[in-house]
């Protein structure tokens, strides 16, 4: 995490308001960063670059991109940078990690990316 940019870390009110919203627990690696720095940016590896939103724009983002009526089930965290945007499927035990484009976002475009928020993060570093 040295060469990324960190902010101020979420509250636990935050992240459970967050959840109640969701009506799930975060995964416990995801709450354990954003605790750390709501929002982070960089690279990750020689050329994947992450973006995990602030905690307190999830909301307002996921209404945004239209997520509940495009792809109900995913509740996007964050980004490339770029036109694809990274997500917890939670219709799946688990909420693994998927990515979806932010044009055309559909469930048919919902590609896998991790079993877990650990295995995203290392698939992102490996490259």
């Amino acid at each position: 995490m040295e060469h990324l940019v960190l902010h101020e870390g979420a509250s636990v009110a935050a992240i459970a308001e967050i959840e109640c919203h969701l009506g799930k627990s975060l995964p416990a690696l995801y709450v354990e960063l954003m605790i750390r720095s709501s929002g982070i940016e960089g690279f990750l590896g020689e050329a994947e670059y992450l973006t995990l939103w602030p905690l307190e724009n999830l909301v307002e983002l996921n209404e945004g991109y239209g997520v509940c009526h495009f792809a109900p089930g995913i509740w996007l965290f964050g980004s490339n940078g770029g036109g694809t945007g990274y997500g917890f499927d939670l219709r799946r035990d688990g909420m693994p990690v998927v990515e979806a484009p932010f044009i055309g976002l559909s469930l048919d475009e919902v590609v896998p990316r991790g079993n877990s928020f650990g295995e995203f993060l290392r698939s992102l570093q490996s490259g």
